[in-house]
């Protein structure tokens, strides 16, 4: 008798400690609706059972019983009077356990759900206040400060619900929030940034004309140059010269989006004139190379006497037709000579 009066002990501040587990709050607030009142409604009905038993397990102890008679009140009375439900104490305690393990569940899994709905919420607040931060007027602000405000009131009604179109709202705050950041930083920074890419379209124009000294050699001296890009850096430079403007009637969200785009063109422009530069410098830096070898190897075959064999004069005479004439095709003669190292070989000797 003592352990079951333990256990009496140890059931009741379970069930006495509920109001202070995570999610109680939530599901015994006032007048919740929606998906938060169904929960409620079912956590109540648990904790009544729960309670119910408690008590009934309570007398069958005090009386010294070894079974719990439960009256079902919600069903019809006959001539006997109410249905009686009778459990051993054994069973009483497992049904207990079971009614206890899924209202505690219930408690988890509104907290949960309420942790993950503050979180997005937490996120759009902080977007919103983010983009007020900035001081700087746009159209958007009120709008979503009014669809945020419906919001909160949805939770509060309906904790446990999350509210249709918070997904949308929380992408257009956090865009907001950083068009409006980038915005201030142009408003901080556009001077400094003007002149930067002012001085990058400088390097442009030199590279560009750089670019046109390369391309008309290599196009003289190489067969089938690749196709290169002319930076149109007079587009630029009119990109370039509308942003002072936008700065002046303090349109900074305007500003920002020219200016970023301006230094991604800008950026784009000197990569690929850079690369073209190197791509036609390299074919023109290969067939001097082809050229260098070529009179390395013909200064082997005269250290070797080899120049009077008809088949070495053959291989050098072909490669250096190739070589010397322009425009040069390097396949061809990097292919020539390679035949003509190879006649220089000592397993080339008859």
């Amino acid at each position: 008798m003592q352990s079951r009066a333990d256990e009496r002990e140890r059931i009741a501040a379970s069930l006495l400690a509920l109001p202070q587990r995570p999610g109680y709050p939530l599901l015994k607030g006032a007048a919740p609706r929606g998906e938060t009142a169904d929960r409620a409604a079912a956590f109540d009905t648990l904790v009544t059972e729960l309670w119910r038993l408690f008590d009934g397990y309570g007398r069958a102890l005090d009386d010294g019983l070894d079974s719990v008679d439960l009256v079902d009140e919600q069903a019809r009375p006959t001539l006997l009077g109410p249905p009686v439900t009778r459990l051993s104490l054994a069973e009483a305690v497992r049904r207990m356990t079971v009614l206890y393990d899924r209202a505690t569940a219930l408690l988890a899994a509104a907290h949960r759900d309420w942790e993950r709905c503050v979180a997005r919420v937490d996120r759009a607040e902080s977007a919103h206040l983010l983009a007020l931060r900035q001081e700087i007027d746009d159209p958007a602000i009120a709008p979503l400060a009014e669809r945020l405000e419906i919001v909160r009131a949805e939770i509060r009604a309906d904790p446990l619900t999350v509210p249709g179109g918070l997904g949308t709202l929380l992408a257009e705050l956090e865009a907001l929030a950083a068009r409006l950041a980038e915005a201030a930083a142009a408003r901080a920074g556009h001077h400094a940034r003007i002149e930067d890419l002012r001085r990058a379209l400088a390097r442009l124009v030199d590279l560009a004309a750089h670019l046109a000294e390369v391309r008309t050699a290599a196009d003289a001296k190489i067969a089938r140059p690749p196709a290169t890009t002319v930076p149109d850096h007079a587009a630029l430079a009119a990109l370039i010269g509308a942003l002072p403007p936008l700065g002046a009637r303090a349109r900074w969200s305007e500003l920002a989006t020219a200016l970023a785009e301006a230094e991604t063109r800008l950026g784009e422009a000197l990569a690929t004139a850079h690369e073209d530069r190197e791509l036609l410098q390299g074919l023109l830096d290969r067939r001097a190379e082809l050229r260098g070898r070529f009179d390395a190897y013909s200064a082997k075959a005269r250290r070797l006497g080899l120049l009077e064999k008809p088949e070495v004069t053959g291989h050098r005479e072909t490669a250096r037709a190739l070589l010397w004439t322009s425009p040069c095709d390097l396949r061809q003669a990097t292919v020539a000579l390679a035949a003509f190292s190879k006649a220089l070989s000592p397993e080339a000797a008859p």
